[in-house]
């Protein structure tokens, strides 16, 4: 193995679908809020300490967080450690609201928090204390419609007041209208592009091949089919991603690793070990709040604004690794991106050839201040397209965010030759390349990479994913 020569290297530091059926209940799907309650449609006393009504009285206390429905309908106030029952026919409580009035549920034990209403108490008066499921109105029996987790899937019965699990989205996708799709791009606008009207979550194939790497003969490498996202990953995909944080969801350990290479063993690692995947213990570093990635002269908002077809900024390396798990595929080896930015064995100066950087081709800094764009801000990803596309159609392999790649740099030297190889992610810095907003024509340069600790966030700093083929 070698270091290889004469490459630019800048060291910075900053800081398979489930299916099931089953009647849904609250504390199974959190459509309403953490643990709500299990009980079904109609009838019977709830447990000791859980509130609630006979299906017939529509009894059940209104004051102490136990709830009450009137009609016929089981409790749909909050119960003891949960929130509310289901409930077909009444009406959520004494003031209209299907839930607990004020003085609501107990917060130690999952229920509504004092004076809250009981945020819609039930499923079963959650529509206007109707009895209609708030996930079912406005449809009909025997629709698909989404739960509130994101995944699952649920079918609505009983003129609207129950619904049954009839299935739930894989790793990499999301429900919407019913439907399972890519997560990130699950109901998102077609904006992408410079007409602004394409997929954002397009993703070409890369034939693989070999080439040389860093620009010569000296270190040869053969990569694999794979598919590299046409686009930066967007503020609006991002988004999706931090609302699948903050519900909850984790990289299972051991995700996010090239399954389609060596019979599922993944990219090859200097030591000629398989690639590792996900480390739960990195669950702590990834950060997706809006303080965290909203620096100055980003392009996050906390709020949806006129910037969500931009490329995201200020994000760090767990962050990009996560939301491309999340997504369905995982970052890019080093090898890999520069061989769709280099045109495989064409080994190309810049994704669109050889010839000198324009504002037509890259989103890049002219000189001092000045840059293709007002204030050297990133822009809509694929402005630049066609003209400036690499020879697989991806855009903005050139400018407007440095990409991070799934390697680590400095640990240890690169494998050579290299063959769908790694530098496992290990000691203190990430790889990033392409060049920014922020970066001058010579540090756009296919064959130049460059280093930044993994938790750092930048303002030229964004992402791609990449897939299996």
């Amino acid at each position: 193995m070698q270091w290889p020569m004469g490459v630019g290297v800048l060291l910075t530091r900053e800081r398979g679908p489930r299916l099931f059926r089953g009647l849904v209940t609250l504390s199974a799907l959190s459509l309403l809020g953490p643990g709500l309650a299990t009980t079904a449609c109609g009838g019977g006393t709830p447990p000791d300490d859980m509130g609630g009504a006979d299906g017939d009285s529509g009894g059940g206390t209104t004051n102490d967080g136990s709830g009450a429905a009137s009609g016929s309908g089981a409790a749909s106030g909050a119960t003891s450690g949960s929130g509310a029952a289901t409930g077909s026919g009444g009406d959520g409580g004494s003031d209209g609201s299907g839930g607990v009035p004020a003085g609501g549920g107990n917060p130690a034990t999952g229920g509504a928090e004092p004076g809250s209403g009981g945020e819609g108490g039930a499923l079963g008066g959650a529509a206007g204390g109707s009895g209609v499921l708030e996930a079912c109105s406005g449809h009909s029996d025997g629709d698909v419609v989404c739960a509130d987790d994101g995944v699952t899937l649920l079918e609505c019965e009983e003129e609207l007041t129950q619904a049954s699990e009839v299935g739930a989205c894989p790793l990499g996708q999301a429900c919407f209208d019913g439907e399972c799709s890519q997560a990130s791009c699950a109901g998102l606008a077609e904006d992408c592009g410079p007409g602004e009207d394409e997929h954002c979550c397009a993703s070409p194939l890369v034939l693989g091949g070999s080439f040389g790497r860093f620009g010569g003969s000296s270190f040869p490498a053969t990569i694999s089919d794979f598919r590299l996202d046409r686009f930066e990953v967007t503020v609006g995909r991002m988004r999706r991603f931090q609302a699948a944080w903050e519900r909850g969801w984790r990289p299972p350990a051991g995700s996010g690793t090239h399954e389609h290479l060596r019979g599922g063993d993944g990219l090859i690692t200097e030591e000629s070990l398989d690639e590792p995947g996900w480390d739960p213990a990195w669950n702590d570093l990834v950060d997706v709040g809006d303080y965290a990635i909203g620096g100055g002269n980003g392009t996050w908002s906390a709020e949806p604004g006129d910037r969500e077809n931009y490329a995201i900024n200020y994000v760090g390396w767990y962050d990009s690794y996560a939301f491309c798990i999340w997504d369905g595929g995982f970052l890019p080896s080093d090898a890999e991106w520069e061989y769709a930015a280099a045109g495989g064995d064409e080994e190309r100066i810049y994704a669109w050839g050889d010839a000198d950087p324009t504002c037509d081709l890259a989103n890049y800094e002219i000189y001092g201040p000045t840059g293709c764009e007002p204030g050297n801000r990133t822009t809509v990803v694929g402005s630049r397209s066609p003209d400036g596309d690499g020879l697989w159609g991806q855009a903005d392999l050139t400018g407007n965010v440095q990409e991070l790649m799934l390697d680590g740099i400095g640990a240890t030297p690169d494998l050579n030759p290299c063959e769908d190889c790694v530098a496992t992610p290990a000691g203190d810095y990430r790889i990033n390349r392409g060049g920014s907003a922020f970066s001058t024509v010579y540090f756009l340069q296919v064959v130049l990479r460059y280093g930044g600790d993994p938790e750092g966030r930048y303002v030229h700093q964004g992402f791609r994913c990449a897939r299996s083929p």
